[in-house]
């Protein structure tokens, strides 16, 4: 039982559980016309992980120093009589670097929060036909900021198959949809919105091969599998109709939108 066992466990995504379940249990029918209530069925898990990063989620760092203060306040008293220049400076260093620290969550979780409240403005306009594009738009931009999250989360020091990872993902995505496409606005559209969705699982590659720990692990996999969805929704929408898509998409839709926010830490 590891790390990423207490992280799926944790108690305050236990809500975000259940909100999941709601949708399916009570969703419309494939052909249903969407209404508010529905729409509000659909982006409330999304929501709660809104919540979830913007006032649940704290620096590792933090968790990790509040759990060590605690075990070693009796150790160091005993030790101070000793050494106390050495410690001071090491205290110094210490509390720079998880300043530094603490400056790249914030600005991790804040654009993860606000990619998070893009992704909801898109779920509800891509339930209608007319303001599809505009949910396409919301969506692009909920990717940006997930981009710009993955840079911030510090320097980036390895690069070993990220690229090829990316160029590849996009030749199949061009060869597979774009052929199908009759109008040069669509495909425009499409090709700049498979643009900043690889380039967003481009960044998250590349954070797993830098610092391979378990927050990077969810962060490609929610990368990857937020592609997956879209991905999903071209066949349907272009290629061939899928059986059930409107579970295959949402069901690997939230859990992309889960692994992005557990990336958090």
């Amino acid at each position: 039982m590891g790390v990423g066992y207490h992280m799926i466990t944790d108690p305050l995504i236990i809500p975000f559980y259940g909100m999941f379940a709601t949708y399916f249990l009570l969703q419309p029918t494939e052909h249903a016309q969407y209404s508010e209530t529905s729409n509000l069925l659909k982006i409330a898990p999304v929501i709660y992980l809104v919540i979830y990063v913007g006032f649940f989620r704290r620096p590792a760092s933090t968790r990790s120093s509040t759990k060590e203060s605690e075990a070693g306040s009796s150790a160091s008293a005993e030790h101070n009589s000793a050494n106390s220049q050495p410690e001071t400076l090491l205290k110094q260093a210490d509390g720079s670097k998880d300043s530094s620290d603490s400056k790249q969550f914030n600005s991790y979780r804040n654009f993860f929060s606000v990619g998070l409240v893009c992704s909801c403005v898109g779920d509800i306009y891509v339930s209608s036909q007319t303001t599809f594009i505009y949910g396409v738009l919301a969506f692009g931009a909920a990717h940006i900021m997930y981009t710009f999250g993955l840079r911030a989360r510090g320097r980036i020091a390895k690069v070993k198959y990220s690229c090829y990872c990316y160029l590849f993902a996009v030749l199949i995505m061009v060869m597979l949809i774009t052929s199908k496409l009759d109008s040069y606005f669509v495909m425009s559209l499409v090709c700049v919105y498979d643009f900043v969705v690889f380039t967003t699982m481009f960044h998250a590659l590349r954070n797993y091969e830098t610092h391979e720990d378990m927050p990077a692990l969810c962060g490609i996999i929610g990368a990857v599998t937020f592609a997956v969805s879209d991905f999903l929704i071209a066949i349907d929408l272009w290629v061939m109709p899928l059986p059930y898509p409107q579970i295959l998409i949402m069901v690997t839709y939230y859990l992309a939108q889960f692994f992005l926010a557990l990336s958090v830490i």
